[in-house]
């Protein structure tokens, strides 16, 4: 299984992101959907 900090992330039920120089790195499935970018 994933680490918990890995799991947690992608199972948040509130939008999150990681960025990194004002790119962003990695989000989980609730963010893109706010978005309205598919999951990947």
């Amino acid at each position: 299984m994933e680490d918990w900090a890995t799991f947690a992330f992608e199972h948040a039920p509130i939008g999150l992101v990681y960025t990194e120089n004002r790119e962003i790195r990695r989000c989980n499935a609730r963010f893109a959907e706010m978005f309205c970018y598919p999951p990947e």
